[in-house]
């Protein structure tokens, strides 16, 4: 098998949050796939969603979306963690 891209929406808890969630998420992400694409998306009042898409392994990496999940939820000022996506590359 080849690689898989994962994609995940991020919700920080707050404005003022975005830009320190987003220098988080580089940094815990690079253990576990490669960090392909970070973008941020308007929800509403200035406040953004930080959505990524992570590439890994497809094969040899049962359990790995659970385990970027909660890599996610344990960042500092994360709101919520939703797993979007999900493809063979």
């Amino acid at each position: 098998m080849g690689k898989m891209v994962l994609i995940y929406k991020i919700s920080p808890e707050g404005i003022e949050k975005t830009d320190k969630v987003e220098n988080a998420i580089k940094e815990k992400i690079k253990d576990l796939g490669e960090l392909k694409d970070i973008k941020r998306e308007p929800i509403a009042f200035g406040l953004e969603a930080i959505k990524i898409a992570i590439v890994v392994e497809a094969k040899g990496t049962e359990g790995i979306t659970e385990k970027i999940e909660n890599t996610l939820k344990e960042i500092e000022g994360v709101s919520s963690v939703e797993n979007i996506g999900m493809n063979l590359l």
